[in-house]
């Protein structure tokens, strides 16, 4: 029982990654309040993410498979849920001209990302064993983040929460 949990533990936080550098539109933001909402953002997903891992080790460490599926089909859905309202938090930052591609390209992508955080959530409520949920990294993988450029690095440095989520800021 306890690998079956702990596959799809990467595969949330691969899709969670993915997506750390993501935001919203145009140029003339105020650059703090930016970098607030980016901080806040990626630290939310982070502590989303530590909380589920946390969730699917107790989980795992029982004997009772139907709680263990229950306990893990809640905290992935939460998680997922944190992960789709900071994806719009970001989508809707109003970026510094500094960082206004970079944006654009976030809250291009948003709508898309949305859709598939939805749709893997629910494959998520669809799941009936521990098994089941190796076959989800697949999905999870593939959620279209469409365009999104990648973190910038003055950002990463300034919301150092949104630079561990995106692994290599350019």
């Amino acid at each position: 029982m306890r690998s079956h949990p702990r596959v799809i533990a990467p595969a949330l936080a691969v899709a969670a990654l993915a997506f750390a550098g993501c935001g919203g539109g145009g140029g003339g933001g105020n650059e703090a309040d930016y970098v607030k909402t980016y901080q806040g953002a990626c630290k939310a997903v982070t502590d989303a993410m530590q909380k589920f891992q946390t969730d699917v080790t107790s989980a795992a460490s029982g004997g009772d498979q139907a709680k263990a599926l229950t306990a893990i089909k809640s905290g992935a859905t939460q998680l997922f849920d944190t992960f789709g309202k900071q994806i719009r938090v970001m989508a809707d930052a109003k970026a510094p001209d500094e960082f206004s591609d970079f944006q654009d390209s976030v809250s291009d992508g948003a709508d898309k990302a949305v859709k598939g955080v939805d749709d893997v959530k629910a494959e998520i409520a669809k799941v009936k064993t521990l098994q089941e949920f190796s076959g989800l990294s697949g999905k999870i993988s593939k959620i279209d983040l469409g365009n999104s450029k990648d973190l910038p690095k003055a950002l990463g440095e300034k919301a150092p929460a949104c630079q561990g989520l995106s692994g290599s800021s350019s």
